[in-house]
Protein backbone atom coordinates (compact mmCIF):
# COMPACT_ATOMS: atom_id res chain seq x y z
CA UNK A 1 0.00 0.00 0.00
CA UNK A 2 1.29 3.35 -0.91
CA UNK A 3 1.19 5.82 1.91
CA UNK A 4 0.77 9.49 1.38
CA UNK A 5 2.43 11.82 3.79
CA UNK A 6 0.21 14.54 5.25
CA UNK A 7 1.63 17.98 4.87
CA UNK A 8 0.65 21.01 6.90
CA UNK A 9 1.17 24.42 5.42
CA UNK A 10 2.03 27.20 7.81
CA UNK A 11 -0.26 30.20 7.68
CA UNK A 12 1.47 33.38 6.59
CA UNK A 13 2.42 35.80 9.31
CA UNK A 14 0.17 38.45 7.75
CA UNK A 15 -2.84 36.33 8.67
CA UNK A 16 -2.00 36.47 12.35
CA UNK A 17 -1.53 40.24 12.08
CA UNK A 18 -5.02 40.65 10.61
CA UNK A 19 -6.47 38.32 13.25
CA UNK A 20 -4.81 40.31 16.02
CA UNK A 21 -6.18 43.59 14.58
CA UNK A 22 -9.72 42.21 14.57
CA UNK A 23 -9.36 41.03 18.14
CA UNK A 24 -8.27 44.57 19.14
CA UNK A 25 -11.26 46.07 17.33
CA UNK A 26 -13.70 43.70 19.00
CA UNK A 27 -12.17 44.39 22.41
CA UNK A 28 -12.45 48.13 21.82
CA UNK A 29 -16.10 47.80 20.85
CA UNK A 30 -16.74 45.73 23.97
CA UNK A 31 -15.10 48.39 26.17
CA UNK A 32 -17.19 51.14 24.55
CA UNK A 33 -20.42 49.17 25.10
CA UNK A 34 -19.54 48.58 28.75
CA UNK A 35 -18.80 52.29 29.24
CA UNK A 36 -22.07 53.33 27.59
CA UNK A 37 -24.02 50.96 29.83
CA UNK A 38 -22.18 52.08 32.95
CA UNK A 39 -22.12 55.79 32.14
CA UNK A 40 -24.97 56.50 29.73
CA UNK A 41 -24.91 59.76 27.82
CA UNK A 42 -27.66 62.00 29.15
CA UNK A 43 -30.15 63.22 26.56
CA UNK A 44 -30.41 66.38 28.63
CA UNK A 45 -26.77 67.37 28.33
CA UNK A 46 -26.55 71.11 28.01
CA UNK A 47 -25.21 72.77 24.91
CA UNK A 48 -22.84 75.69 25.11
CA UNK A 49 -25.58 78.26 24.48
CA UNK A 50 -27.60 76.90 27.42
CA UNK A 51 -24.57 77.24 29.67
CA UNK A 52 -24.14 80.83 28.53
CA UNK A 53 -27.83 81.53 29.16
CA UNK A 54 -27.68 80.21 32.72
CA UNK A 55 -24.51 82.18 33.35
CA UNK A 56 -26.19 85.36 32.11
CA UNK A 57 -29.20 84.62 34.32
CA UNK A 58 -27.02 84.21 37.41
CA UNK A 59 -25.06 87.38 36.63
CA UNK A 60 -28.30 89.37 36.41
CA UNK A 61 -29.69 87.68 39.50
CA UNK A 62 -26.57 88.38 41.56
CA UNK A 63 -26.56 92.01 40.44
CA UNK A 64 -30.07 92.45 41.84
CA UNK A 65 -29.69 89.99 44.71
CA UNK A 66 -29.83 92.54 47.51
CA UNK A 67 -32.96 94.16 46.03
CA UNK A 68 -35.05 91.18 45.00
CA UNK A 69 -36.72 88.98 47.60
CA UNK A 70 -38.60 87.08 44.91
CA UNK A 71 -36.27 86.55 41.93
CA UNK A 72 -37.70 85.02 38.75
CA UNK A 73 -37.17 81.41 37.78
CA UNK A 74 -35.69 80.21 34.51
CA UNK A 75 -36.94 77.60 32.06
CA UNK A 76 -35.23 76.65 28.80
CA UNK A 77 -37.55 74.89 26.35
CA UNK A 78 -37.76 73.74 22.75
CA UNK A 79 -40.38 75.00 20.27
CA UNK A 80 -43.21 75.60 22.75
CA UNK A 81 -44.27 75.13 26.35
CA UNK A 82 -47.19 75.91 28.58
CA UNK A 83 -47.27 78.69 31.17
CA UNK A 84 -49.70 80.76 33.19
CA UNK A 85 -49.43 83.30 30.38
CA UNK A 86 -50.60 80.70 27.89
CA UNK A 87 -48.59 78.91 25.23
CA UNK A 88 -45.01 80.18 24.99
CA UNK A 89 -43.22 79.88 21.64
CA UNK A 90 -40.45 82.46 22.00
CA UNK A 91 -38.10 83.77 24.65
CA UNK A 92 -39.72 86.16 27.10
CA UNK A 93 -40.84 86.86 30.65
CA UNK A 94 -44.19 85.68 32.02
CA UNK A 95 -45.39 87.84 34.94
CA UNK A 96 -48.12 85.38 35.91
CA UNK A 97 -45.65 82.71 37.02
CA UNK A 98 -42.62 84.98 37.51
CA UNK A 99 -40.55 82.98 35.06
CA UNK A 100 -38.18 83.75 32.21
CA UNK A 101 -38.65 81.42 29.26
CA UNK A 102 -35.81 80.89 26.79
CA UNK A 103 -36.35 79.02 23.55
CA UNK A 104 -33.42 76.76 22.61
CA UNK A 105 -33.44 77.40 18.88
CA UNK A 106 -33.40 81.16 19.45
CA UNK A 107 -30.50 80.84 21.87
CA UNK A 108 -28.64 78.68 19.38
CA UNK A 109 -29.17 81.24 16.60
CA UNK A 110 -28.03 84.09 18.84
CA UNK A 111 -24.95 82.19 19.98
CA UNK A 112 -23.95 81.59 16.35
CA UNK A 113 -23.95 85.36 15.78
CA UNK A 114 -21.88 85.89 18.92
CA UNK A 115 -21.94 84.31 22.41
CA UNK A 116 -22.34 87.83 23.81
CA UNK A 117 -25.79 87.94 22.17
CA UNK A 118 -27.08 85.31 24.60
CA UNK A 119 -26.01 87.46 27.57
CA UNK A 120 -27.72 90.54 26.16
CA UNK A 121 -30.99 88.72 25.47
CA UNK A 122 -31.15 87.03 28.88
CA UNK A 123 -30.25 90.23 30.76
CA UNK A 124 -32.95 92.08 28.82
CA UNK A 125 -35.59 89.54 29.87
CA UNK A 126 -34.36 89.66 33.47
CA UNK A 127 -34.86 93.42 33.34
CA UNK A 128 -38.49 92.86 32.36
CA UNK A 129 -38.84 90.64 35.43
CA UNK A 130 -37.51 93.45 37.62
CA UNK A 131 -39.82 95.97 35.97
CA UNK A 132 -42.76 93.82 36.95
CA UNK A 133 -41.38 93.00 40.40
CA UNK A 134 -40.85 96.63 41.42
CA UNK A 135 -43.58 98.20 39.27
CA UNK A 136 -41.30 100.68 37.54
CA UNK A 137 -41.96 99.54 33.97
CA UNK A 138 -43.52 101.85 31.41
CA UNK A 139 -46.90 101.26 29.80
CA UNK A 140 -45.61 102.56 26.50
CA UNK A 141 -43.87 99.67 24.71
CA UNK A 142 -40.88 101.59 23.35
CA UNK A 143 -39.97 103.20 26.66
CA UNK A 144 -40.46 99.90 28.47
CA UNK A 145 -38.12 98.11 26.06
CA UNK A 146 -35.49 100.84 26.15
CA UNK A 147 -35.56 100.84 29.93
CA UNK A 148 -35.01 97.06 29.85
CA UNK A 149 -32.08 97.58 27.46
CA UNK A 150 -30.61 100.11 29.85
CA UNK A 151 -31.01 97.78 32.84
CA UNK A 152 -29.47 94.94 30.86
CA UNK A 153 -26.43 97.14 30.39
CA UNK A 154 -26.17 97.63 34.15
CA UNK A 155 -26.42 93.89 34.84
CA UNK A 156 -23.66 93.06 32.37
CA UNK A 157 -21.37 95.95 33.25
CA UNK A 158 -19.19 93.76 35.45
CA UNK A 159 -19.07 90.91 32.93
CA UNK A 160 -17.93 93.11 30.05
CA UNK A 161 -15.86 95.62 31.98
CA UNK A 162 -12.45 96.31 30.43
CA UNK A 163 -13.21 93.97 27.52
CA UNK A 164 -13.51 96.19 24.46
CA UNK A 165 -14.31 93.29 22.15
CA UNK A 166 -17.26 92.07 24.25
CA UNK A 167 -18.56 95.61 24.68
CA UNK A 168 -18.35 96.20 20.94
CA UNK A 169 -20.17 92.94 20.23
CA UNK A 170 -22.82 93.70 22.84
CA UNK A 171 -23.50 97.06 21.22
CA UNK A 172 -23.71 95.37 17.84
CA UNK A 173 -26.34 92.99 19.25
CA UNK A 174 -28.28 95.91 20.74
CA UNK A 175 -28.16 97.70 17.40
CA UNK A 176 -29.37 94.65 15.47
CA UNK A 177 -32.32 94.20 17.85
CA UNK A 178 -33.73 97.59 16.88
CA UNK A 179 -36.42 98.04 14.26
CA UNK A 180 -38.00 100.79 12.16
CA UNK A 181 -41.64 99.77 12.57
CA UNK A 182 -42.46 102.92 14.50
CA UNK A 183 -46.17 102.66 13.74
CA UNK A 184 -46.44 99.17 15.19
CA UNK A 185 -47.48 98.54 18.78
CA UNK A 186 -44.61 96.07 18.94
CA UNK A 187 -42.02 98.68 17.99
CA UNK A 188 -39.10 98.19 20.42
CA UNK A 189 -37.03 101.19 19.45
CA UNK A 190 -34.75 102.26 16.63
CA UNK A 191 -31.29 100.64 16.44
CA UNK A 192 -29.49 103.73 17.73
CA UNK A 193 -31.95 104.09 20.62
CA UNK A 194 -31.45 100.53 21.82
CA UNK A 195 -27.69 100.86 21.52
CA UNK A 196 -27.63 104.14 23.44
CA UNK A 197 -29.88 102.72 26.17
CA UNK A 198 -27.64 99.69 26.69
CA UNK A 199 -24.39 101.64 26.79
CA UNK A 200 -25.93 104.25 29.11
CA UNK A 201 -26.82 101.61 31.70
CA UNK A 202 -23.40 100.02 31.42
CA UNK A 203 -21.51 103.30 31.71
CA UNK A 204 -23.52 104.53 34.69
CA UNK A 205 -23.03 101.25 36.54
CA UNK A 206 -19.28 101.69 36.46
CA UNK A 207 -19.83 104.36 39.12
CA UNK A 208 -22.04 102.08 41.25
CA UNK A 209 -24.80 99.50 40.85
CA UNK A 210 -27.36 101.81 42.39
CA UNK A 211 -26.35 104.67 40.13
CA UNK A 212 -26.80 102.52 37.04
CA UNK A 213 -30.29 101.33 37.97
CA UNK A 214 -31.51 104.74 39.13
CA UNK A 215 -30.14 106.37 36.01
CA UNK A 216 -32.12 103.96 33.84
CA UNK A 217 -35.29 104.70 35.81
CA UNK A 218 -34.77 108.45 35.48
CA UNK A 219 -33.94 108.37 31.79
CA UNK A 220 -36.88 106.22 30.72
Amino acid sequence: MKTTACSYKLLPLSFFGIFRDWVDVLMSIRIIIVLLITFPISSHAEDQYEILARDAFLISKNFMKSNSANPPNLQIFTSSTGSKCGKITASGFCPADNKIYLEKNQLKSFSKIDPVAVYVIVAHEYAHAMQFRFRFGRSYTVLNELQADCLAGTYLSGKFKSDDVKIKNALRVAWSSGDFKWRSEQHHGFPHQRTQAFIHGMAQSYLSKENGVLSCLDLF
